[in-house]
């Protein structure tokens, strides 16, 4: 059954957005091996149990066992794995969270599924109104400064935010 929820919301992302599939097919092909199970999770600030986490050390991503799966959950556990196997010279932990959202929200468009914004509502309104077409398809060409220094606007507010909570 956790099997067939993992494939459920697996593969129209995967034949939905090339964003995720690229991501995806990256980690699936990578000679170390990512285990994908269902269990306990961390809790959060509140006490409550997180959705999804991805643990470095023994290189698995846990869902919460009992809790439907979201999209952005799966997008966001999986963009984590590929940020292990894809180190960085920088110490940017708390960055890996927004830019792990930031391709979730991204991929979450490219899909046409839903994203659970959370505290990202501005950020996603942003990304949608100016970067994706009317048919919700990516404009490369936005990508340039404005988009750079917006990036950089938002990931502070949340950094500031992520780690005032944490």
């Amino acid at each position: 059954e956790e099997k067939q929820a993992y494939h459920e919301m697996i593969d129209p992302l995967l034949a939905n957005s090339s964003l995720f599939n690229l991501v995806y097919d990256y980690v699936d092909s990578h000679e170390d091996i990512i285990t994908v199970q269902f269990g306990e999770t961390i809790k959060d600030v509140n006490g409550n149990h997180v959705s999804g986490q991805f643990d470095a050390t023994n290189k698995s991503i846990t869902f919460l066992k009992g809790q439907d799966l979201s999209s952005s959950t799966v997008i966001e556990e999986i963009y984590h794995s590929y940020q292990n196997l894809t180190p960085s010279s920088e110490d940017a932990t708390t960055n890996f969270e927004f830019e792990a959202k930031t391709f979730t929200i991204f991929s979450s468009i490219d899909a046409g599924c839903s994203f659970d914004i959370s505290n990202l509502t501005d950020y996603y309104n942003f990304i949608i109104n100016n970067m994706f077409t009317h048919d919700d398809i990516l404009n490369i060409n936005q990508l340039n400064q404005s988009f750079e220094n917006t990036y950089i606007f938002f990931g502070k507010n949340f950094i500031d935010q992520y780690v005032g909570n944490e």
